[in-house]
């Protein structure tokens, strides 16, 4: 199970890279590169949710489940990157809490941290879909201008 949740956790720090970088490049304006990092964060994002998902379903005794409600807000696309990154990095850094409680015996501990771990994903899985779209509206933006 450790693994499950290390590899989890290296999906999301993938995503929370691309996604500050994506962030960067469209407060540069340099939509066509902010739109790639987009597309890779949304695949990194994919692959961290589906391990997520994945690893807590395997989790025994799992009875909680979480609200994954999104707050939906406008907010520009730089801003929504950030948000991605910002779950990105908390289900990262709860998988590996649950990896470690898991190799010291606290199977409890783990699977708290393992629920938090998905409820974060979700969040980010969400984030990084309404980033990739609102990325794709700028990079398409000019070229309907024309």
């Amino acid at each position: 199970m450790n693994d499950s949740h290390r590899k989890a956790a290296e999906f999301h720090d993938l995503a929370t890279h691309a996604h500050f970088l994506a962030a960067e490049r469209h407060g540069k304006q340099d939509h066509l590169s902010g739109h790639e990092y987009s597309r890779r964060a949304l695949e990194h994002s994919n692959r961290a949710h589906e391990m997520a998902e994945t690893t807590r379903r395997n989790e025994r005794g799992a009875a909680e489940t979480f609200d994954s409600k999104v707050e939906e807000e406008s907010i520009m696309s730089k801003e929504t990157h950030t948000t991605a990154a910002y779950h990105h990095e908390r289900a990262a850094k709860s998988h590996r809490a649950a990896a470690q409680q898991s190799s010291t015996g606290a199977h409890e501990a783990s699977q708290q941290h393992s629920a938090e771990a998905l409820e974060h994903s979700k969040k980010a899985d969400d984030a990084s879909k309404l980033a990739h779209q609102e990325s794709a509206q700028l990079v398409a933006a000019p070229v309907l201008a024309k």
